[in-house]
This record gives C-alpha cells, sequence and structure tokens, in this order.
C-alpha cells in the first residue's frame, strides 16, 4: 500500500490550471466505482462539479500514481443541538462556539461537514486506500480551514454501517470523538 496521496481540490481543474479540462475531469470521477455505496459514486460523478461550482460543497480527489483512490467532500453547515441530548461536558464545549436559544432550549452553530466520504474499488486492491486513512485526509484538510478561519465542530455524515462506526472507536478517533460529532443516517 502507497502512502503518498496527492489530495486536489476539484477548483484547481476548473479553467484548465491542472491542464485538465471539464471534460477529461469528468473521465477522471468516471473511474470511480463504489458498489458498496452507489450513493457515494454517483455523487462524485453527477453532482459534485456542480456542487464545487456552487460552492455549496468543495469535493477533493485523493490519488496515487496516477490513481484515482477515493473522494471527500467538505461544507459548512448550520447544526442545532437540543440541550437535554447534551452531557454537562459536551453543553460546556458547545456552549463556546454557539447560540443558545432559551425559548427552544436548542444550540445553534455552524460546522464543518464530511459530507461524502469514498474509496475507489475499480482499482487494484493494493492501490486501495483505507477507509480511516481517507478520513485522516479529510480530517486534515479541515484542520487547515481551522487553522485560517476557526471553528471547531466536524460531523461526518455517513450511514449507520458497523464498518463505518467502528471508525470512532478505533484510534486516533476515539481520542477525537469529544471534537468529531458522528451524524448518523
Amino acid at each position: 500500500m502507497q502512502n503518498n496521496y496527492s489530495v486536489t481540490s476539484l477548483n484547481s481543474y476548473f479553467n484548465n490550471k491542472n491542464g485538465v479540462d471539464e471534460d477529461q475531469l469528468k473521465e477522471i470521477l468516471n473511474s470511480f466505482s463504489s458498489p458498496v455505496n452507489p450513493d457515494v459514486e454517483h455523487f462524485l460523478q453527477k453532482n459534485s462539479i456542480l456542487f464545487t461550482k456552487k460552492k455549496q460543497s468543495i469535493s477533493y480527489i485523493v490519488s496515487t500514481g496516477g490513481h484515482l483512490v477515493g473522494y471527500f467532500a467538505l461544507a459548512v453547515k448550520p447544526v442545532t443541538f437540543r440541550s437535554e441530548v447534551l452531557s454537562k461536558t459536551a453543553q460546556k464545549v458547545v456552549e463556546r462556539v454557539s447560540k443558545y436559544n432559551a425559548n427552544t432550549k436548542e444550540y445553534s452553530a455552524s460546522g464543518y461537514l464530511i459530507a461524502q466520504l469514498g474509496k475507489n474499488f475499480r482499482i487494484a486492491k493494493e492501490l486501495q486506500i483505507s477507509g480511516s486513512h481517507l478520513l485522516n485526509i479529510a480530517i486534515n484538510s479541515i484542520q487547515q480551514a481551522q487553522n485560517l478561519v476557526g471553528g471547531t465542530i466536524v460531523f461526518l455524515e455517513c450511514e449507520n454501517h458497523p464498518k463505518l462506526r467502528q471508525l470512532e472507536k478505533s484510534p486516533p478517533w476515539s481520542a477525537l470523538i469529544a471534537k468529531i460529532a458522528w451524524w448518523v443516517l
């Protein structure tokens, strides 16, 4: 397994900045396959360019040796927490970065959303990236944004699948669980 991954925002492909036009970018995106989650594949191939152009979310492709190994999409999203579902410790953390509405007993804030995360199953197994490594790359991208503009809340939107839920219990994610909210559909 290789560890020399390149992370490229779809923004860099617009206006031929990478020497690749939009039709060539679509060809690259169409080389992605995720039979375990067709929605992840559909988003990358059908929606990621438009969403990135509209700045609704920004998609990033992860590659190595000329192979698309995975991608993720990031967005900033407003979120609301009901106070009764938060522990006292969690309330203290959320209070620092949110506004509390006493009438609704809710906290409102903005957070970074990992809206899409998927690995490419079309490439040889030895080239495939692990889900935890891909998530780590996405988190590193968010940390860069946090260093530039601030913010502390991070959400991962994922299906309620045991393998995906294992990520939140395994190192280093178990140490970050206070900072990452898992948004399970």
